[in-house]
Protein backbone atom coordinates (compact mmCIF):
# COMPACT_ATOMS: atom_id res chain seq x y z
CA UNK A 1 0.00 0.00 0.00
CA UNK A 2 1.52 3.67 -0.96
CA UNK A 3 1.91 6.21 1.42
CA UNK A 4 -0.50 8.07 -0.57
CA UNK A 5 -3.20 5.54 0.23
CA UNK A 6 -2.26 5.27 3.92
CA UNK A 7 -2.72 8.81 4.73
CA UNK A 8 -5.98 8.91 2.28
CA UNK A 9 -7.36 6.03 4.15
CA UNK A 10 -6.52 7.59 7.58
CA UNK A 11 -8.25 10.79 6.99
CA UNK A 12 -11.25 8.93 5.71
CA UNK A 13 -11.50 7.02 8.82
CA UNK A 14 -10.89 9.44 11.15
CA UNK A 15 -13.09 11.96 9.20
CA UNK A 16 -15.89 9.40 9.42
CA UNK A 17 -15.42 8.11 12.89
CA UNK A 18 -15.73 11.95 13.76
CA UNK A 19 -19.02 12.44 11.87
CA UNK A 20 -20.52 9.04 12.50
CA UNK A 21 -19.49 8.04 15.92
CA UNK A 22 -18.28 11.66 17.71
CA UNK A 23 -21.51 12.90 16.79
CA UNK A 24 -23.44 10.27 19.41
CA UNK A 25 -20.52 9.56 21.79
CA UNK A 26 -19.15 13.18 21.72
CA UNK A 27 -21.53 16.23 20.32
CA UNK A 28 -25.06 15.10 21.50
CA UNK A 29 -24.10 14.56 25.02
CA UNK A 30 -22.12 17.89 25.10
CA UNK A 31 -25.43 19.51 23.87
CA UNK A 32 -27.95 18.52 26.63
CA UNK A 33 -27.54 20.94 28.98
CA UNK A 34 -29.82 23.54 28.58
CA UNK A 35 -27.70 25.61 27.08
CA UNK A 36 -28.15 28.60 24.93
CA UNK A 37 -29.07 28.59 20.92
CA UNK A 38 -26.08 30.33 20.59
CA UNK A 39 -23.68 27.58 22.25
CA UNK A 40 -25.18 24.89 20.90
CA UNK A 41 -25.70 26.42 17.41
CA UNK A 42 -22.03 27.46 17.38
CA UNK A 43 -20.81 24.34 19.10
CA UNK A 44 -22.37 22.03 16.26
CA UNK A 45 -21.58 24.28 13.14
CA UNK A 46 -17.83 24.31 14.90
CA UNK A 47 -18.82 20.07 14.44
CA UNK A 48 -19.89 19.55 11.26
CA UNK A 49 -17.36 22.18 9.61
CA UNK A 50 -14.30 19.82 11.15
CA UNK A 51 -15.95 17.35 9.57
CA UNK A 52 -16.21 18.91 6.24
CA UNK A 53 -12.76 19.61 6.93
CA UNK A 54 -11.69 16.19 7.55
CA UNK A 55 -13.50 14.52 5.15
CA UNK A 56 -12.07 16.98 2.35
CA UNK A 57 -8.86 16.11 3.29
CA UNK A 58 -9.31 12.63 1.99
CA UNK A 59 -9.39 14.46 -1.42
CA UNK A 60 -6.78 16.55 -1.08
CA UNK A 61 -4.43 14.03 0.09
CA UNK A 62 -5.43 11.59 -2.64
CA UNK A 63 -5.03 13.96 -5.28
CA UNK A 64 -2.03 15.15 -4.24
CA UNK A 65 -3.19 18.48 -4.98
CA UNK A 66 -1.50 21.80 -3.87
CA UNK A 67 -2.14 22.57 -0.35
CA UNK A 68 -1.58 18.72 0.91
CA UNK A 69 1.19 19.83 2.89
CA UNK A 70 -0.62 22.96 4.29
CA UNK A 71 -3.41 20.56 5.56
CA UNK A 72 -0.69 18.24 6.99
CA UNK A 73 0.40 20.79 9.05
CA UNK A 74 -3.08 21.76 9.86
CA UNK A 75 -3.76 18.26 11.36
CA UNK A 76 -0.36 18.08 13.53
CA UNK A 77 -1.75 21.64 14.57
CA UNK A 78 -5.05 19.36 15.65
CA UNK A 79 -3.09 16.96 17.31
CA UNK A 80 -1.32 19.60 19.48
CA UNK A 81 -4.08 21.16 20.35
CA UNK A 82 -5.66 18.32 21.79
CA UNK A 83 -2.68 17.13 23.24
CA UNK A 84 -2.14 19.82 25.36
CA UNK A 85 -5.94 20.22 26.27
CA UNK A 86 -5.86 16.73 27.39
CA UNK A 87 -2.63 17.22 29.38
CA UNK A 88 -4.06 20.43 30.84
CA UNK A 89 -6.95 19.22 31.43
CA UNK A 90 -6.56 15.13 32.64
CA UNK A 91 -2.32 14.99 33.14
CA UNK A 92 -1.13 11.65 31.61
CA UNK A 93 -4.10 9.91 31.61
CA UNK A 94 -6.07 12.87 29.80
CA UNK A 95 -4.39 11.39 26.84
CA UNK A 96 -6.02 8.02 27.00
CA UNK A 97 -9.49 10.12 27.27
CA UNK A 98 -9.14 12.37 23.83
CA UNK A 99 -7.29 9.85 21.89
CA UNK A 100 -7.63 12.24 18.82
CA UNK A 101 -3.79 13.51 18.74
CA UNK A 102 -2.82 10.23 17.61
CA UNK A 103 -4.85 10.03 14.45
CA UNK A 104 -4.31 13.73 13.12
CA UNK A 105 -0.44 14.32 14.26
CA UNK A 106 -0.05 10.70 12.78
CA UNK A 107 -2.33 11.71 9.40
CA UNK A 108 -0.42 15.07 9.97
CA UNK A 109 2.97 13.52 9.92
CA UNK A 110 2.35 10.94 6.74
CA UNK A 111 1.13 13.90 4.69
CA UNK A 112 4.12 16.18 5.09
CA UNK A 113 5.65 13.12 3.14
CA UNK A 114 3.88 12.71 0.17
CA UNK A 115 5.33 14.23 -2.88
CA UNK A 116 3.33 16.09 -5.57
CA UNK A 117 1.72 14.69 -8.11
CA UNK A 118 2.28 16.37 -11.68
Amino acid sequence: MSRRAIVTALAAITGLVHLLIGTFDTLYPALQDAAPLSARGGLMASWYLTGLFLLWSVHVFWHGQEGARQLGWVWIAGGMTFTVIALVEGGLPGLIALPQWIALCLTGGLALTLPRRR
